[in-house]
């Protein structure tokens, strides 16, 4: 057990120590395993963010993945759609899609375009 312990204590001491996105303030300012629901015309559209928060009148959305970066777009995907129900509870800000895969201490991140609001709002109210 003493190597997966140290794998997990080196995952941790990476995640902690990230300044972009700036981990600790989202952990402190923010929102753990937020569950939320939005009534969409496609029906009620649930789901769970593992970490959001504000810091500096910028949105952190946080996805973490044990895995490889092979799922990465699938990923990115989900994270725009949570993106989208965030902005139905009238948040403005700009939003940074974050999936951080501590095991391989990797962060890969993009913006929240106006294009994929545009793409779940079709999809999801006509």
């Amino acid at each position: 057990g003493r190597v997966i312990e140290s794998e997990f204590d080196e995952a941790v001491e990476f995640v902690l120590g990230l300044s972009e996105p700036p981990l600790k303030s989202i952990l402190h300012e923010g929102f753990v395993e937020w569950g939320f629901q939005v009534q969409t015309l496609a029906g009620v559209l649930e789901g769970q963010i593992d970490l959001w928060g504000k810091v500096d009148g910028r949105i952190y959305l946080i996805d973490y993945k044990s895995g490889s970066e092979r799922f990465k777009e699938k990923a990115f995907e989900q994270l725009s759609l949570y993106a989208w129900a965030l902005r139905q509870f009238k948040h403005t800000e700009p939003i940074e899609l974050v999936v951080i895969y501590p095991l391989i201490q990797k962060v890969q991140s993009r913006n929240f375009s106006d294009d994929l609001f545009a793409k779940w709002q079709s999809r999801l109210n006509g």
